[in-house]
């Protein structure tokens, strides 16, 4: 595979740590410096609410941890309604965010409408997720007979609310984003929020997002902060099951290890282009130079590959532009697997086969000091690999020199475990690698270099790219060369339409997909309350639940335990991928040398995990229960539920596993990640591969989202939040009222439009830009402002004027006051004269696929993209159901703009169409989309 241009090389600016011994990036130092470890057992203090014989597992289960995860949350001004219903581990990032944003300085640099992102890695649900989860479960648990009892009933409700908390909130403090959000608001950023998870190679992933966007001159400074937490017993159960180790050695490669120890924690950086840092006089901590990663389809484990480990380090070796004899320090972060220790040592043995005779490879490992914290432990070696550089000091290892002596086919290696050294070379460059494997089926590597002096840089980096770093933008002009992506394969199922052809069909005929929701989804005589809202009860009882199902996967030749273990958004994502993948081609073209991504935006805590963590406590939900319920008795569990617990029951349970079932299943090498950001999710993954592909990182990317609303726990949770419509969701009228649930998923596969030109794909349409902002207001009120700013971000790259849009797909939230605020943002642009370069012809048409299809969370954004490609292409506008008059108060005259109320041919051009989406978050996130199409794509 051809490898491109170098990248542009990136400055850290600001550091963070939060770990059990370590509060601080000094303390964090002095820690490694002295390779001192501090393992302990798991304190099971924290677990009151699970079964004592799953406890009895872990009573002598070693690792770092924390004693307790009370984490103040009142100095960052977090309302009290607010600390009952978010994570516990929100304290965790705050914390690492606020020492991230002083070492930076961020405070001098931190305008009305400034260009600093927020992007977190995670994985697992968080405690308030499993809280939720348990209190719907308690009443779940009651069969038809028992729930007749409307006293008792009532009884346990308050029993449940007073055990596990309640508040209106609960649903928010739930979700990934929200913590990303929370650092934006608190700090005053305004630019893109983002989740990622991808089991331990999250980290890779939210760094990778944050270069790209700062390559793309898109963003100013990008704030990444990764954090692990072992907040159910159900992730030590599982990981356990994937080989990592309860007790045993803190070195990984030990004779005697038997696997890596978990350890707690959080880090995080500021980054800017190199360029920018030293223009604007900020301290450099050490430089990300290269950033690469090989990707396999082996499923949801480590890949041994040696040869694919070498071919990691020396893509990232020709990112950075250096040789790979250049690099002298190496931090190795794995999970102690032994066929990927092996595949480890051998690689090590070819980077030290071309070192220049007598010179050593220094050999270290973060997980052998922190333990692995998982999420965490990508950028727990990219902030102890770059402090080693700032200090220039080479650390103390917990590595025992001579077991790596025999174990190492040539003897490379030289550590020293007992003292710390000066780092000394004859060129005064100090190159260092942190390389490491995910159980995705990732290698990934990092380069990381001194912050060297303005006429070393050609020795360094590429100078090409450090010119094109100089050209990147000025206030909110990006650059204008920017490749348009092409959509060359669709996929997707909403509602009752189970294909696309059926989604276009429906759209056509304006077919209303929102229906009673039935019993066996919302029991109502528990659950439902026909009223003003009620903790554990939903006012709501109307959706759009999806008809397709996908039970059947014979096709895809995986095992019958595999399939057990799936959750069901796993199960109906791979058909829709498969949908797409089949629409472009790609199993009759069989792409050479392909090099791909899948970027699936979903809820990153699957039903799967949450089904698993309230089977570990059922004996405290029975307690509950029979306070309320003396004559209630749990049901006999036919099986072992500790024992169900495999090798394959992660794989179920994190929504990255979509991903990687997808590439598994479809024989794509692919990286697999998933992103959240709330309702926005779908565009922030479109985002990611938008930027990718024009970087040339891949050459083909499966992006898209989906979500399955129309459940119990998220009918309940939004009721208590009052979001939801008593009726049917109204957007742009009078009746508006909230929204309704829809479950869906649309997937779109991309490429560059030059390749998809020269492959003869059919192209449906073009994404020109996408823009993301921040509110950094209110975590559930939409702001005109923070909207308007990605619109106008977005337009930042294109040629075309506002007034070149025919047609704009709203969010269309579904009440007066988030309509209110979208319209007027779009008045704000695409009625700003000052904008366009000619007065509009006609009136902008704007319509919403939510009145037909409902809110389909995650993959809203994708609904409304799979809608306006299908009408660029078919050169049609499908109406938007209207269930009342239009609001007098929008600004529609001021646009001037329309409701589309009835299908209309597209406006005749004499060259392209041009279209925009837009797609908003709770938490105050925005994006805003621009797709074209001509008949000569």
């Amino acid at each position: 595979m051809k490898v491109v241009d170098t990248q542009q090389p990136l400055a850290i600016i600001g550091v963070g740590c939060l770990y059990p011994q370590c509060h601080n990036a000094e303390q964090f130092w002095q820690q490694f410096v002295q390779a001192n470890t501090y393992f302990s057992r798991l304190p099971l203090s924290r677990f009151q609410i699970y079964d004592s014989d799953v406890k009895s597992l872990f009573s002598n289960w070693q690792g770092a941890f924390f004693k307790t995860v009370d984490f103040d949350l009142k100095r960052f001004r977090i309302p009290p309604i607010y600390r009952k219903a978010i994570a516990s581990i929100t304290g965790m990032y705050l914390d690492v965010a606020e020492q991230c944003f002083h070492s930076a300085a961020l405070q001098n640099q931190v305008s009305k409408n400034n260009k600093i992102d927020v992007v977190c890695g995670t994985c697992f649900g968080f405690d308030s997720t499993y809280l939720n989860t348990l209190k719907l479960a308690g009443i779940t648990s009651l069969d038809e007979i028992l729930a007749t009892d409307t006293k008792k009933l009532a009884l346990l409700k308050n029993l449940l609310h007073e055990y596990f908390g309640c508040s209106s909130h609960d649903r928010v403090g739930e979700m990934g984003s929200s913590i990303p959000a929370r650092i934006a608001s608190y700090f005053g950023l305004h630019g893109r929020i983002q989740a990622i998870e991808s089991a331990d190679a999250s980290g890779f992933f939210a760094l990778e997002s944050a270069a790209l966007s700062l390559q793309a001159g898109l963003s100013d400074a990008v704030m990444v902060i990764t954090a692990q937490c072992v907040e159910s017993l159900l992730m030590p159960l599982m990981l356990n099951k994937k080989g990592f180790s309860a007790s045993g050695s803190s070195n990984p490669f030990s004779f005697e290890s038997n696997g890596a120890l978990l350890g707690e924690g959080a880090a995080g950086v500021v980054l800017k282009r190199l360029t920018d840092a030293r223009d604007n006089g900020d301290h450099i901590y050490a430089v990300i130079s290269g950033i690469a990663a090989n990707n396999s389809a082996c499923g949801f484990k480590y890949n041994a590959d040696s040869k694919a480990k070498l071919s990691t380090v020396e893509k990232a070796c020709t990112y950075a532009g250096i040789n790979i004899n250049s690099i002298d320090y190496i931090d190795c972060i794995f999970a102690e697997n032994e066929s990927d220790k092996a595949a480890t040592l051998s690689t090590l043995d070819s980077i030290y086969a071309v070192r220049k005779k007598g010179l050593p490879l220094y050999l270290n490992t973060s997980v052998g000091v922190y333990g692995h914290t998982f999420a965490n432990a990508v950028m727990t070696g990219v902030v102890a690999t770059s402090l080693a550089i700032h200090h220039q000091t080479l650390p103390a290892s917990v590595l025992n020199n001579h077991e790596i002596s025999d174990l190492l086919h040539k003897s490379s290696a030289v550590t020293k475990s007992s003292f710390k050294q000066s780092w000394y070379n004859d060129s005064n460059r100090y190159i260092a690698s942190v390389m490491g494997a995910a159980l995705n089926g990732l290698n990934w590597n990092i380069i990381l270099s001194d912050p060297l002096a303005s006429s070393k840089i050609s020795n360094l980096v590429n100078q090409k790219s450090v010119n094109s770093c100089n050209k990147v933008v000025t206030q909110n002009e990006a650059l204008f060369d920017s490749e348009p992506i092409a959509i060359v394969g669709l996929g997707s199922a909403f509602g009752q339409s189970d294909s696309v052809n059926a989604f276009w069909q429906d759209l056509l005929a304006s077919t209303d997909h929102l229906q009673r929701i039935p019993d066996d989804v919302l029991p109502r005589k528990k659950f439902y309350h026909n009223g003003p809202s009620q903790y554990l009860s939903s006012y709501a009882e109307i959706g759009a639940i999806l008809q397709r199902q996908d039970s059947s996967l014979a096709r895809f030749k995986l095992f019958p335990k595999r399939i057990a273990r799936m959750d069901k958004v796993q199960k109906i994502a791979l058909a829709i991928a498969e949908e797409a993948l089949q629409d472009s081609g790609f199993f009759e073209k069989q792409l050479p040398d392909i090099n791909a991504a899948i970027i699936v935006a979903s809820n990153l805590c699957l039903s799967k995990e949450r089904e698993n963590v309230a089977n570990l406590c059922r004996n405290k939900l029975t307690e509950i229960i029979q306070q309320a319920y003396p004559e209630y008795t749990a049901s006999q569990v036919t099986y072992n539920i500790i024992d169900d617990i495999n090798h394959l029951t992660l794989d179920g349970a994190l929504a990255s596993g979509t991903a990687s079932l997808i590439a598994q299943s479809m024989q794509l090498p692919a990286a697999p990640f998933a992103v959240e950001a709330a309702c926005a999710s779908t565009f922030a993954a479109l985002q990611n591969a938008v930027l990718a592909l024009q970087q040339r990182r891949y050459n083909l990317v499966l992006a898209g989202g989906i979500e399955l609303p129309v459940n119990l726990r998220d009918l309940v949770l939004c009721s208590a939040q009052m979001m939801l419509s008593k009726e049917k969701i109204s957007p742009f009228t009078n009746q508006a009222d909230g929204f309704s649930p829809g479950d869906g998923a649309a997937f779109f596969v991309l490429k560059r439009l030059s390749d998809a030109k020269q492959a003869g794909d059919k192209i449906y349409a073009t994404i020109d830009a996408i823009a993301g902002s921040a509110d950094a207001g209110s975590m559930t009120a939409p702001d005109a402002e923070g909207q308007t700013l990605a619109i106008e971000r977005a337009f930042a790259q294109v040629k075309y004027k506002p007034s070149d849009v025919q047609y704009v797909e709203a969010h269309g939230t579904g009440t007066r006051l988030g309509d209110m605020a979208e319209l007027t943002a779009l008045n704000n642009v695409y009625g700003n004269e000052k904008n366009n370069a000619k007065p509009r012809s006609m009136s902008l048409m704007i319509g919403s696929v939510k009145a037909s299809n409902g809110h389909t969370f995650a993959a809203a954004g994708g609904a409304g993209l799979m809608k306006t490609v299908l009408a660029l292409h078919h050169k049609i506008i499908p109406a938007t159901l209207l269930r009342g008059k239009i609001d007098p108060r929008l600004p529609l005259i001021k646009i001037p703009a329309e409701i589309v109320s009835s299908n209309k041919k597209w406006p005749a051009s004499n060259s392209r169409r041009y279209a925009a989406v837009s797609s908003f978050g709770t938490g105050g996130i925005n994006y805003h989309l621009l797709v074209s199409a001509s008949d000569n794509d």
